[in-house]
């Protein structure tokens, strides 16, 4: 399984690639990000995944080290890029200074946007995850949740369903290009 992050080297794709998009914590990693690659490593995944943080910086002092990088369109560029892209929207909103607050503002905009491309037919296939409610953070899904039934896209209650299905449609991917 290769990797490729905002200040990765430049990583040549082989075989299908998958976006980790969600909201990002505010420490050098991010936890759900880490426990999907571990389930896509255990998985046996042989892909590339597409890990929207710096490999080994907060988010803050990858973005000094790297002021004039344009992560927005490098999410932009890669998500467009990508076979699957994993929407995982464990939202909490707490104190700015609470390393569990990841209230994913730009995750709801990425979910907006794959949303409409996947009404219209285009872009990657789509994977949709929602926790439960984490005790003591109000859970704010509702439109997620109502978009994904509309469209007729499963809810993933785990990130290990989200992965299997991942995994899944990434296997689809490749035997449909071969």
């Amino acid at each position: 399984m290769r990797k490729r992050f905002y200040d990765s080297e430049s990583v040549v794709f082989q075989g299908p690639e998958v976006f980790l998009a969600g909201p990002t914590a505010s420490t050098i990693s991010t936890p759900w990000r880490d426990k999907a690659m571990q389930l896509l490593r255990d998985r046996k995944f042989q892909g590339t995944v597409i890990v929207p943080q710096f490999m080994n910086d907060s988010f803050s002092a990858g973005r000094s080290k790297n002021p004039g990088q344009d992560l927005t369109g490098w999410e932009v560029r890669n998500i467009d890029s990508a076979d699957v892209l994993l929407i995982w929207c464990e939202f909490r909103i707490g104190e700015k200074s609470d390393p569990l607050s990841q209230p994913g503002f730009a995750t709801r905009t990425e979910f907006g946007i794959a949303i409409s491309n996947y009404r219209q037919g285009i872009g990657p296939r789509l994977v949709v995850g929602m926790p439960p409610a984490t005790e003591g953070y109000p859970q704010r899904g509702g439109q997620v949740e109502w978009h994904c039934k509309d469209v007729g896209i499963g809810l993933h209650r785990t990130l290990s369903s989200a992965i299997d299905e991942v995994v899944a449609l990434c296997q689809l991917e490749k035997t449909e290009k071969l």
